[in-house]
């Protein structure tokens, strides 16, 4: 091989290293609010960029400028976050954020204001463009769907269905995990969507290097994550109360 050919595969390699780009604010926890005054509902109605930085939010696919602070749609589909004391709409209680200060809540409804009569089914996302690191095997995150309807839950990796298991249950969610293993190193979007009458709730996302075919260390992984979360939850507390 000539030597300008070996110095044309190292720029390659260098150039590709440098703008590999891992995943970031996959707790949620780097919300920034600013009010759109021109917004669905202000105060409520925030900048997406500064809310969740680092990912977009989509309904029916179109990306959003706003998503909503501490407060869930009444009957459309949208993206909000929620925070440790959200409110209330009658059998429609939200749980707290599941650790820290944020948990993000997807909202897929039918294309009505009333989810339940019909129309076209309308998906509420969110994702964020990034590179699994080379040594994943599995995604782990934190979920509730106990509000779902439709339980039409899907999260995917450039534009591939991940199947999801169950893998421990908390008091107000679930630990899910999926094989990610065969897009270890790749660039691509991660997509979390809530379909018609689904409500998700999601937390605490992350790449494990401990594959979901090994239940025990997988166990023990999962373990691991709720301890680190609760660990976030104890500062966090301590922090807002000071």
């Amino acid at each position: 091989m000539k030597i300008g050919s070996k110095i044309l595969i190292l720029l390659v390699v260098i150039c590709q290293n440098g703008w590999a780009q891992g995943f970031a604010n996959l707790d949620f926890e780097n919300a920034h609010f600013i009010v759109d005054p021109s917004g669905n509902l202000p105060p409520n109605s925030v900048y997406a960029s500064n809310a969740i930085p680092g990912w977009t939010a989509y309904v029916g696919g179109v990306p959003q400028t706003d998503i909503f602070s501490n407060l869930p749609s009444a009957g459309s589909a949208w993206v909000s976050l929620l925070g440790t004391n959200p409110p209330s709409l009658g059998i429609f209680s939200m749980e707290p954020a599941f650790q820290g200060r944020w948990s993000i809540f997807l909202q897929g409804f039918s294309g009505n204001t009333n989810g339940f009569t019909g129309g076209a089914p309308v998906v509420a996302s969110i994702g964020q463009t990034g590179q699994i690191p080379a040594s994943a095997e599995s995604l782990l995150f934190w979920g509730n769907l106990s509000l779902s309807y439709g339980n039409i839950f899907d999260v995917s990796f450039n534009g591939q269905d991940l199947s999801l298991v169950t893998i421990s249950n908390a008091l107000n969610y679930i630990v899910y995990g999926a094989d990610v293993s065969r897009f270890a190193g790749q660039t691509g979007q991660l997509l979390f969507s809530a379909g018609n009458n689904t409500y998700a709730e999601l937390d605490n996302i992350q790449f494990s290097s401990v594959s979901i075919t090994e239940p025990s260390a997988f166990a023990l992984a999962a373990l691991g994550a709720l301890f680190v979360g609760f660990r976030r939850w104890r500062t966090s507390s301590r922090w807002n109360l000071r």
